[in-house]
C-alpha cells in the first residue's frame, strides 16, 4: 500500500475512524485529518500556520492518543484546525508539526459534530505495514 488515507464510519451514537498509510507516521498523519474531517470540511482550510506537538513515550496506542487529545485541545483553545499533519515516531515518543489556520466563521462551516473526547473504546494499532489504525471519536 503506497498510498496514506482514512474512513469515518458510522458507530452508534460516536465516529469510528479507520486511518492507514505505508507507515505508522502516515496513518497517525491521517488519523489527524480524520479528527478534523469529522466536524470541518478539510478543503475549506489552508495550511497556514503551523503547531508542534512532541510527545514522550514508547505505547503506540498512548502516544496516538495523546496526539489527537492535543489537536483537540488546539480546536478548542485556540480554533486551530488542522488540515495537514507530518508526524515522525521515534523510540522516544513522537514529535508532530500540524499544519492549518485558525477558525474563521466566514469559511469553516460547520459539516458535522463536534468530536468531545477520544477514547480508548475498540482502539488498535497496526504497525503493518501497510500500517492501520483503528479507533472511536466521542461526539
Amino acid at each position: 500500500m503506497s498510498r496514506a488515507g482514512f474512513r469515518l464510519l458510522p458507530h452508534t451514537a460516536d465516529v469510528a475512524v479507520s486511518a492507514w498509510g505505508p507507515s505508522l507516521d502516515d496513518a497517525y498523519a491521517e488519523a489527524v485529518r480524520a479528527l478534523t474531517a469529522v466536524t470541518f470540511d478539510l478543503r475549506r482550510i489552508r495550511p497556514l500556520e503551523e503547531r508542534s506537538v512532541h510527545l514522550v513515550g514508547t505505547d503506540p496506542v498512548q502516544l496516538l492518543v495523546g496526539l489527537l487529545k492535543e489537536v483537540l485541545y488546539l480546536i478548542d483553545a485556540e480554533g486551530f484546525l488542522a488540515s495537514r499533519a507530518h508526524v515522525a515516531l521515534s523510540p522516544e515518543g513522537l514529535d508532530a508539526r500540524l499544519y492549518g489556520e485558525r477558525f474563521d466563521p466566514s469559511r469553516h462551516e460547520r459539516t458535522g459534530p463536534l468530536v468531545k473526547a477520544v477514547t480508548y473504546h475498540e482502539i488498535s494499532v497496526d504497525p503493518g505495514p501497510p500500517s492501520r489504525i483503528h479507533l472511536i471519536l466521542d461526539i
